[in-house]
């Protein structure tokens, strides 16, 4: 196992926050679910995925997931490509930060 093996996991793992789906059903993996659809079709519409952000999150989780080990991208490209597509906000009460501490007073 490597850090391809990782990343692999990780972008599965994508895929289901993004669909809401199990991994594996009736025979049909999520990765061949997920490859003809769109990012608005494939966001679990509970969550309230941000279109912009599904679609980068989607890329993201494809990137990782790729048949052909040597053109995944790698886990640092990942998490640099997710927080530049995603908002930050404070994990604890979930308001965007006004300054380099967040401006609720909770720290990362």
């Amino acid at each position: 196992f490597d850090a391809s093996c990782d990343g692999y996991a990780f972008g599965v793992t994508l895929l289901m926050l993004l669909t809401g789906k199990h991994p594996s059903k009736r025979g049909r993996t999520l990765i061949s679910f997920c490859a003809a659809r769109s990012p608005d079709e494939l966001a679990d519409a509970r969550c309230g995925w941000p279109s912009s952000v599904a679609a980068e999150v989607l890329a993201v989780a494809q990137g990782l997931v790729a048949y052909d080990r040597d053109t995944r991208i790698s886990i640092p490209e990942a998490l640099r490509r997710l927080e530049h597509a995603v908002p930050r906000e404070c994990i604890v009460c979930l308001s965007a930060p006004r300054t380099v501490r967040f401006g609720c007073g909770h720290s990362t």
